[in-house]
């Protein structure tokens, strides 16, 4: 059985009937589009143990390669011998192994998989890996990537790929496919995340500046990246304290020149500049900051992520555009996240970091704000919200260039010695003591929290893992840095991407399992 993409239509052979199947390993159970506002789990068979068949055509827009179509299809569920099939049920309830059941699916481009030539065919039921030895067809399966394969081949340009966030970014972009081009200061701690993974081999990297102008454009020019993710920063709160001055000549300065540089790039159509919650000016209220609550800080820190804000609000303005030097549309968003955890992070001064040298050492953990409550999530959850804004940025820039908040949902704030003990329990035989300091922290605010009901709603964006699942990952991956001793820990980060992914996809979260643009993104959300 093969598909023709043009004009969508399915061609079988012999007597008009084939079958598709579902290689072992990852579910394929995918949403059921009742209508456009409401979603329920398709109720069909899993993996393993069915296989299905479908009509000679179907109707449907006509599509190119890379972009969905739904289509109502009617299948015929058959039960494998011995394999009762519980899922592939009637509307009365009753089971149906063999009869044309009505639903209504999205199709997207997939890694070649198998085709079942027969009811019997062992070959098929192999996993996916194998499957494309036995076939190397690329046809569909009930099954899509994530972001909608958008990001496969794609130029895509990374500042502060060095950093914590910037490395995670640039090896799930790899593993999206993208050709990740980096640029940024050498990596700021000592083991860092880039160098782990080894990132410096998988990816073309510059090690320059931000405050640079000229080389950043020059870079720019040389490379061709069609989308930028600004990750680049002084990313320090304590930091900042010291040396104010160069906090804000990184963090305002270096956004303004990767913004003009972006802008006299012809290649570039789509920006994401990543700035911080410490955008929002603090007043320790209990509620969630959301993106029209007013911009400020107290500290260096703060403040240069809140005159970024401004800045990047400029450049995204229409106006601005139209009668700025070059004068031409570039798709622009913030993106606000803070308290960013997981593996891979070695910064001074940060709590997890801090915690993780102290079990190494066995040496006590002294808390400074304990009682502090911080937004605290994964490294993977804002990173998912920056690449489907992404996405979708580039494919409807007058509805997403705007500010977006990327947090957990509100039962998932935490102290920070709530975050502790949860990591120190995962972290077996540690002789490590937690200590709580005397008096505060001072320029440490204790509150502080994200509304993200605007980026749930127009975006269908939601945090995935809970705290809990959060602190597992984190322990998993530096026990195995620490204890396992890996010449490479980039394998078992991507692992750990997959891990999310599938989390995503089975939540039913929408860049884990696309299957609407984005207009309808929008309308389902309006």
């Amino acid at each position: 059985m093969k598909l023709d993409w043009r004009p969508f239509r399915w061609s079988v052979p012999g007597d008009g009937r084939g079958a598709l199947s579902f290689p072992p390993g990852p579910r394929v159970d995918r949403r059921h589009r009742a209508d456009r506002r409401s979603e329920r789990r398709a109720a069909h068979p899993r993996a393993l143990g069915c296989w299905v068949t479908a009509p000679a055509e179907r109707a449907s827009p006509a599509q190119s390669p890379g972009r969905l179509a739904s289509a109502t299809i009617p299948f015929t569920y058959h039960a494998v011998p011995d394999i009762e099939s519980r899922n592939a049920r009637e509307k009365d309830g009753s089971p149906c192994p063999s009869r044309a059941l009505l639903w209504s699916y999205t199709w997207a481009y997939l890694e070649p998989v198998s085709l079942r030539c027969a009811p019997d065919c062992s070959k098929c039921t192999m996993p996916v890996s194998a499957a494309r030895r036995h076939s190397g067809f690329v046809g569909p399966l009930l099954m899509q990537k994530p972001f909608d394969d958008f990001y496969a081949g794609k130029s895509v340009m990374v500042t502060g790929d060095t950093g914590f966030k910037g490395s995670w970014l640039s090896i799930w972009l790899t593993r999206l496919g993208a050709r990740v081009v980096g640029y940024a200061l050498e990596p700021p701690s000592e083991p860092s995340n880039f160098a782990v993974c080894d990132l410096g081999s998988r990816l073309k990297h510059t090690q320059a500046d931000v405050r640079d102008f000229d080389s950043l454009l020059s870079f720019m020019h040389e490379h061709q990246p069609s989308i930028v993710f600004h990750l680049a920063a002084q990313s320090l709160v304590r930091y900042s304290f010291k040396h104010p001055k160069q906090t804000f000549d990184v963090n305002v300065m270096g956004t303004t020149n990767v913004l003009q540089a972006a802008r006299q790039t012809d290649s570039v159509t789509t920006v994401v500049a990543i700035t911080s919650d410490k955008c929002y000016r603090n007043v320790e209220w209990e509620w969630g900051y959301r993106e029209t609550d007013r911009l400020g800080g107290y500290d260096a820190y703060g403040a240069s992520k809140a005159c970024a804000e401004l800045v990047i609000e400029a450049y995204r303005d229409s106006k601005f555009q139209d009668v700025t030097e070059p004068i031409r549309r570039v798709a622009v968003a913030s993106a606000r996240a803070g308290n960013v955890i997981g593996g891979g992070d070695w910064a001074l001064d940060r709590i997890v970091p801090d915690a993780v040298r102290a079990i190494v050492a066995n040496e006590p953990l002294t808390l400074r704000n304990p009682l502090a409550t911080r937004p605290w999530q994964h490294v993977l959850e804002p990173l998912s919200g920056y690449l489907w804004l992404g996405r979708l940025l580039n494919q409807n820039p007058v509805l997403f260039s705007d500010a977006w908040n990327f947090g957990p949902s509100p039962g998932n704030i935490y102290s920070v010695q709530q975050l502790i003990e949860r990591l120190y329990a995962r972290w077996r035989n540690s002789k490590s003591d937690i200590q709580i300091a005397s008096g505060t922290t001072v320029g440490e605010s204790h509150l502080l929290a994200l509304d993200c009901s605007k980026a749930r709603h127009h975006m269908g964006w939601e945090a995935t893992w809970t705290i809990d699942e959060t602190a597992d990952a984190i322990a998993n991956w530096y026990r195995t840095f620490y204890e396992e001793r890996p010449d490479d820990m980039y394998e078992f980060t991507v692992k750990q991407i997959e891990r999310y992914e599938n989390a995503a996809d089975n939540r039913g979260q929408r860049w884990a399992s696309p299957n609407v643009d984005e207009n309808d993104v929008a309308a389902d959300h309006g």
